[in-house]
């Protein structure tokens, strides 16, 4: 999340992040690989959902669940229905989770469907 944003209303927010991200660091940074020349310094992961679970009014400590190499933290209490969820994935590189990875070089996550993943927390938070 590197740009100003400003909602005019609450947005449900789903994120998917590999520890080993080498493209968007975990942590924040300029990223190590880069599909473009055009210089920039990310922001952390941390940083983003602080931003949504803020900007939300959700409770500012997420609860947390760990599943192997997957932690789930969820941000309850969010305003109008909506939820802040992020899915870290402790080593995993830039993939779509339970995929093949980026232009097919890096192997596919194991533990968690992002797909399904997303539609099921869609389904509980709608946009109004």
């Amino acid at each position: 999340m590197n740009v100003e944003c400003q909602p005019v209303q609450p947005v449900s927010v789903v994120a998917f992040h590999g520890t080993n991200d080498d493209h968007v660091l975990y942590e924040g940074g300029e990223p190590i690989n880069k599909a473009d020349p055009h210089p920039r310094v990310d922001n952390s992961v941390a940083y983003a959902m602080s931003f949504w679970s803020q900007r939300d009014g959700c409770a500012p400590t997420p609860k947390r669940e760990e599943c192997g190499n997957i932690v789930r933290d969820e941000y309850t209490g969010c305003a109008n229905g909506t939820g802040v969820l992020l899915f870290t994935i402790k080593g995993g590189p830039h993939i779509w989770p339970l995929s093949r990875g980026f232009f097919m070089t890096d192997p596919p996550a194991q533990g968690l469907s992002a797909t399904d993943a997303m539609w099921e927390f869609f389904k509980k938070h709608p946009k109004p």
